[in-house]
C-alpha cells in the first residue's frame, strides 16, 4: 500500500483529462503560447497544441493546468 500512495505522490508521467470543457494536464514543462483560441503547452519535448474559444488557463502550478474554455481540438506531437 505504502508503494502506491508513493507512486501517486511522486508520478512524473504527463497525463490530461478532459471532463466538460476543462482540460486538465499534469506534469507539463512549460506554457509556450496563449491566446483565446489557441494554447500551446510542451512536455516531454514535444508540445500539446489546444485549440478553441475562450480559452483560460484558470489553474496554473508547477506541475498542473487547467485550461477552461470551449475545446475543438488537441493536438499531440
Amino acid at each position: 500500500m505504502l508503494k502506491t500512495i508513493k507512486n501517486y505522490i511522486y508520478d512524473k508521467d504527463f497525463r490530461i483529462l478532459i471532463i466538460n470543457n476543462q482540460l486538465n494536464i499534469n506534469n507539463y514543462k512549460q506554457v509556450k503560447t496563449i491566446d483565446s483560441s489557441f494554447i500551446e503547452i510542451e512536455y516531454d519535448n514535444k508540445l500539446l497544441t489546444v485549440r478553441g474559444r475562450d480559452l483560460v488557463l484558470t489553474k496554473i502550478l508547477n506541475d498542473e493546468l487547467l485550461i477552461e474554455g470551449i475545446i475543438n481540438k488537441i493536438e499531440m506531437g
